[in-house]
């Protein structure tokens, strides 16, 4: 009966085997899909910059290989530059607009920002272009809204390259900060402030990386505050300028 037992046990154990249900592996924590994702980007990179490092025009040792790094992280826009070049009308239209947008761009960072970090009902109202203050047509549209839209319309893609909807985002900025500085609330004008900042950034940005030669605009990042300098010393010469004419017209 012993005998009979334990050969009653394994089989019992072998059936039981034979019908339990298989393991499922734990599900991947987002943590390590995240950890794949950039495992798998890096090797490809890894491996375009050692094409890159292998060739005789790239210098040996660490710094050859970290600038090969760099360019097989920067080729595809380089590439993506030299394929979608600005059409020859922008170009055209371009060296025209591009200071008169940059001036622009100075006052809607150095008038208008100052204005709603202080709070100044008046000085936003000023920057913005409100007949209360005595400016009808702000430089946000005479220098920028109007300039880009002209290049908008030179570019037959300026849809799909996303120039029309920056522009419109930018309007739509400008037109929320002037109904919010109206009710003083400035948290919704600081957070348009900012919508309006990017929108003016990527279409700069899109132009600058598709233009041949140097940038034609300055983005407003961390190094454009140094731009003031510049920026009131012109506009104390356009100031003594107009003294200068009103005074011969007088004569």
């Amino acid at each position: 009966s012993s005998r009979y037992g334990s050969a009653w046990n394994r089989n019992s154990r072998r059936f039981r085997a034979m019908v339990r249900p298989p393991r499922v592996g734990r599900p991947l924590r987002p943590l390590s899909v995240i950890a794949c994702i950039t495992g798998a980007v890096l090797a490809v990179l890894a491996g375009r910059a050692f094409c890159l490092s292998t060739s005789p025009s790239v210098p040996k040792g660490r710094r050859g290989i970290l600038g090969a790094i760099a360019g097989a992280v920067l080729a595809p826009r380089w590439a993506w530059a030299e394929e979608n070049p600005l059409p020859p009308p922008v170009v055209k239209d371009l060296e025209r607009a591009a200071p008169k947008i940059q001036a622009g761009v100075d006052w809607f960072y150095f008038e208008l920002l100052p204005g709603i970090e202080k709070e100044d009902l008046g000085q936003c109202r000023k920057a913005l272009g409100s007949s209360a203050e005595g400016s009808y047509v702000s430089p946000l549209d005479s220098e920028i809204t109007f300039p880009f839209n002209q290049l908008a319309s030179a570019n037959i893609e300026a849809d799909e390259d996303g120039w029309t909807e920056d522009i419109r985002n930018f309007q739509k900025a400008v037109t929320a900060m002037s109904d919010s500085v109206g009710s003083n609330d400035w948290k919704t004008v600081k957070a348009e402030f900012k919508k309006g900042k990017d929108a003016l950034n990527h279409i700069m940005s899109n132009i600058n990386q598709r233009a041949e030669g140097a940038a034609p605009f300055q983005l407003m990042d961390d190094d454009y505050p140094a731009r003031q300098g510049a920026y009131v010393q012109g506009k104390k010469d356009m100031m003594r300028s107009r003294n200068q004419q009103a005074t011969l017209l007088g004569r």
